[in-house]
């Protein structure tokens, strides 16, 4: 009897996707296209110059730090 009963449960319920099949794939791109899609042009200058301008600084005290070790 429980046999029977928990066929007909497993046939009502709904299967669930694979892993593989449920997860979307989110890539650096598609993230920078849903954030960029909510500000305005001057908005998105102003915040990729100081991206930059961060990545220099951060870049340039990484040389700075290895030539003193030197």
């Amino acid at each position: 009897m429980s046999k029977s009963t928990s066929t007909s449960s497993s046939s009502s319920a709904p299967p669930f996707p694979s892993e593989s099949q449920s997860k979307i794939p989110i890539t650096p791109g598609v993230l920078r296209a849903i954030f960029a899609s909510s500000r305005t042009p001057s908005e998105e200058r102003s915040l990729s110059r100081r991206a930059f301008f961060n990545l220099a600084a951060t870049r340039w005290k990484g040389v700075k730090m290895a030539l003193i070790k030197k």
